[in-house]
């Protein structure tokens, strides 16, 4: 099942961050303090690292990433993704969310998280044919442990720019400060 493949790679979308290696902050900006709070990715950027994570347009996401930084803790996720694909005339679905939790520290322009966990949290998967809908529970919750690293951050008003080093057809995630 197509859905189920993608499920499968909401792991590497949830350790994106487990950076390896040293960043500088050579190409970031922005105060640690800008950092604080909520911030939301819109419905086209979430889009947007999805297939970069996943080419060839395989599946049309629903849902948004977010970050939160709080307290020396960040966290990473998603709102609850809906993944859906055609095959034929079926049309697939399924449902995830994932969130990583770790310890950050950050420097001007500069974001290091420490060693965290990665949560992927699957629900139901849905097949519809013919007006007739089946439907499956999604695989067990997985948790693993995830590495740390730095990376650079720009960070400005109400704009958060983090770049993703082990996507490189990605570079930046952009998001807006917001409730989750």
């Amino acid at each position: 099942m197509r859905p189920l493949a993608v499920l499968a790679l909401l792991a590497v979308v949830a350790t994106v961050f487990a950076v390896s290696g040293t960043a500088t902050a050579a190409s970031g900006s922005g105060s640690p303090s800008c950092l604080r709070g909520n911030w939301v990715a819109t419905q086209g950027e979430t889009r947007r690292v999805m297939r970069a994570l996943v080419p060839g347009g395989l599946f049309t996401s629903y849902g948004r990433l977010y970050m939160t930084f709080r307290g020396g803790a960040f966290q990473y996720g998603s709102t609850g993704l809906v993944l859906e694909t055609n095959l034929g005339d079926a049309t697939m679905a399924a449902r995830a969310r994932f969130f990583t939790l770790a310890p950050y520290t950050a420097r001007t322009g500069l974001l290091t998280i420490r060693a965290g966990e990665s949560t992927v949290e699957y629900g139901p998967m849905s097949g519809t044919k013919d007006g007739r809908t089946y439907t499956v529970p999604g695989p067990p919750t997985r948790t693993t442990s995830t590495p740390g690293g730095s990376t650079p951050f720009q960070c400005r008003g109400s704009t958060l720019r983090v770049r993703l080093p082990r996507v490189a057809s990605l570079d930046w995630i952009t998001l807006r400060r917001g409730a989750v």
